[in-house]
């Protein structure tokens, strides 16, 4: 009777929910062995990884100008337009039901550290103003930073710059920036500013001169495209338009010594350089010599991780 038309639909249910299951376990069990399982390459062990932070799921951003991108810096990046987005890769913005979503009409033709540089060579800054809101302002018109930004970093051939190292004495500091320029190297600035309190205008004065350019980073026949730090430890990487270089170590005896510091260069990573025309995003990178992780968004806006490892070793 009707009973047992229910019962048995409900058993033919179960048992489809059940095959589904087992399905989808080993559907995820296969892909986790596969990509632990990975590729060995001279003792290596590289894997690919589309789990976001190994929670079972995917994760794909959605952004209409995921492929128009000059430059990404926490959150912000710049159009090949001018023009500056913010991207959140877990949640939509209202207004363009996208990850991503234009936050000023002001025109940006650059990052430089933290600032903004507009099209008419003003300097800005980004601040929160609460419930997930930023707004762009701009910064004070006469100040060191604007001195060294806009007098010597503003240039056309200046692509990024971050700052280093800093050390002020009395009404003089010197800073160390780190520059990526047009021609593809990355180049150590000296930077020296003074400062100056004129009583008969009540005004302090600035003035920044470059006093040394020599290059730190070049690479035959490739042009690095994007200099930056590691996630946690700060080191410095670089993408060129053939490779993805990563830090490496060029004393190993420091770790064996609390007076000796660690010196690092870059080296390319192949394995990694393989994906470099799949990245449109990168969100972290770390590692150094025998490891490494390197966490991206692809063209598709799909999230990608990519690891390193000495074969044998998790």
């Amino acid at each position: 009777g009707v009973l047992s038309t229910i019962v048995a639909a409900g058993i033919i249910f179960g048992v489809i929910f059940l095959i589904s299951f087992i399905k989808e376990k080993t559907r995820k069990h296969n892909n986790t062995s596969n990509q632990q399982q990975g590729e060995v390459i001279d003792g290596y062990r590289y894997t690919e990884n589309t789990e976001y932070y190994d929670d079972d799921t995917e994760q794909i951003i959605v952004c209409s100008v995921l492929n128009n991108i000059k430059q990404y810096s926490n959150g912000l990046f710049v159009t090949n337009s001018n023009e500056l987005y913010e991207l959140n890769t877990t949640q939509k913005f209202s207004d363009t039901n996208e990850n991503c979503h234009k936050i000023t009409d002001i025109k940006i033709k650059k990052i430089i550290g933290s600032y903004y540089l507009s099209e008419d060579n003003k300097l800005y800054h980004n601040e929160w103003m609460g419930e997930g809101k930023r707004e762009i302002r701009e910064s004070a018109s006469d100040s060191y930073t604007n001195r060294i930004f806009l007098e010597i970093l503003s240039n056309d051939d200046i692509l990024s710059a971050k700052e280093i190292k800093s050390e002020c004495k009395d009404d003089k500091c010197v800073y160390i920036y780190e520059v990526l320029k047009t021609d593809g190297k990355v180049y150590e600035y000296t930077i020296t500013t003074t400062y100056k309190y004129n009583s008969w205008s009540d005004k302090s004065e600035y003035t920044a001169k470059l006093d040394k350019e020599e290059i730190k980073y070049e690479f035959p026949n490739e042009k690095i495209i994007e200099y930056g730090t590691t996630s946690w430890d700060g080191r410095r990487y670089a993408i060129t338009d053939k490779g993805v270089y990563m830090p490496q170590l060029k004393n190993p005896e420091c770790k064996n010594y609390a007076d000796v510091e660690c010196e690092y260069g870059l080296a390319k990573e192949d394995y990694f350089s393989k994906k470099i025309n799949d990245i449109a995003i990168i969100s972290e990178i770390e590692g150094e010599g025998d490891w490494g992780r390197l966490n991206y968004y692809n063209k598709e806006g799909k999230f990608i991780q990519l690891t390193k490892s000495k074969d044998g070793e998790v």
